[in-house]
């Protein structure tokens, strides 16, 4: 199952309207619309919706784990420990 389905049922299962997600998440209700229907959120969105789900949507459920260009994307979207900005 991927992260699309598990968002929605997690969301329904917990009788949260989009509306509330976003909310909690800081965006508004069309990305949550959008992360439902196969959109990708961004890392630190994954990280807050994960926290949100209790692990019920995991980062891994975004993963496209046959295409290594996303997971390096993914990889490099933060500098490293100790780096500069």
């Amino acid at each position: 199952m991927q992260a699309a389905d598990k968002l929605r049922m997690w969301r329904k299962r917990e009788g949260v309207s989009q509306a509330s997600l976003a909310s909690r998440l800081g965006c508004d209700q069309s990305m949550v619309s959008l992360y439902e229907r196969g959109g990708r959120p961004s890392f630190r969105r994954m990280l807050a919706i994960r926290e949100l789900t209790r692990g019920c949507v995991d980062l891994n459920d975004w993963v496209d784990h046959g295409d290594p260009k996303v997971v390096l994307e993914e990889l490099t979207e933060f500098p490293p420990v100790g780096a500069r900005s």
